[in-house]
């Protein structure tokens, strides 16, 4: 009877941890983005997706005053890594490039000028450890944020 009692406890101990367990991967957040351009929204995602996340944006509002935002929230903060944001053109040559930071803001003065004779150009982030050490035998992956299209 005993042996039943603790077979019937450790079945409810089993039962509650995979509950715990549950609820904390889905409260879990993702890394997510938003791009701004002259305070209006363009992209709000968590999804890498080059065919989803690619937006235009006039060459008249280029003229305007205003400024490119790009705001990065890591879903889990790592304090031992960090993040870079850069924006490159279609032969993936660098335009810009901010270390150490989830936030860029470029404006339109300069925007206009990164897509002069470009009609397309991509804004990527990536992590790299702190430790030069680590970083040295580390993989770096890009994360495609957004492609805008000049119209």
């Amino acid at each position: 009877m005993a042996g039943l009692l603790n077979l019937c406890y450790m079945k409810k101990i089993f039962l509650f941890s995979l509950f715990i367990t549950a609820a904390i991967f889905m409260n879990a957040q993702s890394d997510n983005w938003k791009v701004y351009h002259n305070k209006q929204l363009l992209l709000s995602t968590s999804e890498e997706s080059e065919a989803k996340n690619t937006r235009s944006i006039n060459k008249v509002d280029l003229d305007k005053i205003g400024e490119l935002i790009v705001m990065y929230e890591a879903g889990i903060l790592d304090k031992e890594w960090k993040r870079s944001i850069a924006i490159f053109d279609e032969k993936d040559s660098t335009l810009f490039e901010k270390a150490e930071i989830n936030k860029i803001q470029v404006t339109n003065t300069d925007l206009e000028k990164m897509f002069r004779g470009k009609t397309k150009i991509k804004i990527y982030t990536w992590a790299i450890p702190k430790d030069p050490a680590k970083a040295a035998v580390i993989r770096i992956r890009r994360v495609h944020l957004c492609t805008l299209e000049l119209k």
